[in-house]
């Protein structure tokens, strides 16, 4: 939907956001006047949950449910809000973050979510009570709980992954990876390692949009990030040439609602199976490689000595 015809004319001042936080709550620490007793344990409990507020990056999920949320709120969807509130405090309150993070995201230039290009100065907007066709407004919420669904279970794996037992497991598999992968890029690895590149920067995987391609690399690989920025600086790997600081790209990938798009995975899928199994398998009997390597060749000379030997 072209979300521009939607936008009533911005105003050139920006308007308090106090006047709609009656209507819209988002998560926040309290602020304390200096007559205020001391904290209580609600306060206290109220604070803790303020430090635990979304920050960072935006992965794809959220931004396809923020983008169905203004959508939404510009056509006057939610009845329970009223008249002048804030869309930059009533996403942040949706998204579990602060307005900062929200104003940060809207501030960009060229303002995207979820690859749909949006007018500039969206944060300022204000809701309006307008005639809506009930019919679409069915229909449209009932994408929008599909979507929220969606969202709350990536932020469900991202407070798992978040948890120190996690990051304690992470750690020592990296770490165990690393001790295995160091050194020397062998010709069958160099081979899946510019596979993962090539589908990478065209988009034609099934990867959470804004991920690092170092990162990427690191985790199908098996090694540390740091042995992946070092190969990629060498701007070489199987022989193909690298663009520069090409490990910084982060993931965008195609329009993943098309048929094109999930035949080019399924494709993409196929090659790097293959690929990853003559990696992993170099890697898990490199005796076999290396006594293929190692055996003499049986040159005619050596065939003549043999011959003499079995005379004698």
């Amino acid at each position: 939907m072209d979300l521009s015809r939607l936008l009533s004319p911005c105003m050139d001042d920006d308007v308090s956001d106090a006047t709609s936080t009656a209507s819209v709550s988002p998560p926040s620490s309290p602020v304390l006047c200096p007559s205020s007793p001391p904290s209580s344990p609600a306060s206290i409990a109220s604070s803790s949950s303020s430090s635990s507020l979304r920050t960072g990056k935006w992965f794809y999920e959220e931004e396809q449910y923020a983008l169905a949320l203004v959508e939404c709120f510009l056509l006057s969807y939610f009845p329970s809000l009223s008249a002048g509130s804030s869309l930059r405090l009533f996403l942040a309150d949706k998204l579990s973050c602060s307005p900062m993070r929200i104003s940060k995201k809207l501030s960009r230039e060229p303002l995207e979510l979820a690859g749909v290009a949006l007018p500039k100065k969206l944060g300022q907007q204000r809701y309006l009570e307008q005639p809506i066709d009930t019919a679409q407004r069915t229909r449209t919420l009932a994408h929008l709980a599909q979507l929220e669904a969606t969202f709350h279970r990536c932020l469900a794996h991202e407070h798992r992954l978040a948890s120190p037992q996690e990051a304690q497991k992470r750690g020592m598999d990296m770490h165990s990876n690393a001790m295995h992968r160091t050194g020397y890029w062998f010709r069958e690895e160099q081979v899946y390692a510019w596979k993962l590149i090539d589908f990478f920067l065209k988009g034609q995987l099934r990867l959470r949009k804004g991920t690092t391609l170092r990162a990427y690399l690191a985790e199908q690989l098996g090694c540390s990030p740091m042995r992946i920025s070092k190969k990629l600086a060498s701007g070489l790997i199987g022989g193909k040439t690298i663009p520069k600081k090409v490990g910084t790209a982060t993931y965008r990938p195609q329009s993943k609602h098309t048929a094109e798009f999930t035949q080019a995975a399924l494709k993409a899928e196929a090659e790097l199976a293959a690929a990853r199994a003559a990696c992993f398998a170099f890697k898990t009997n490199p005796n076999a490689y290396a006594e293929a390597t190692l055996r003499p060749i049986a040159t005619p000379l050596l065939l003549l000595r043999r011959a003499a030997m079995v005379e004698v």
